[in-house]
């Protein structure tokens, strides 16, 4: 016999972690610059972040949009910026 109660239709509440980029605050047309360095698994942090951004926009149902890198460097600084963009084929 386990010790435990067993409940059924419990939902699974959102995870309470914050997320890393801005994907919430973004209209389409805004951007946002990441610096260059090596993230989960070596990948370059600008393709970490489109990567996050597609996913968030799965999450989100939204489906007209989609995330745009370009390497750059500002203010003496390498890295990539990231703009939220129209999907091309919409």
């Amino acid at each position: 016999m386990t010790k435990y109660q067993v409940d059924s239709g419990m939902p699974v509440p959102r995870a309470l972690k914050g997320n890393k980029y801005p994907w919430a605050e973004m209209e389409e047309g805004d951007s946002f610059f990441v610096p260059s360095g090596k993230g989960l698994g070596g990948r370059d942090t600008g393709n970490n972040a489109c990567v996050s951004g597609r996913a968030w926009l799965r999450r989100n149902g939204i489906k007209h949009l989609n995330f745009a890198q370009r390497k750059t460097i500002e203010s003496g600084v390498k890295g990539a910026r990231i703009w939220l963009v129209k999907k091309e084929n919409d």
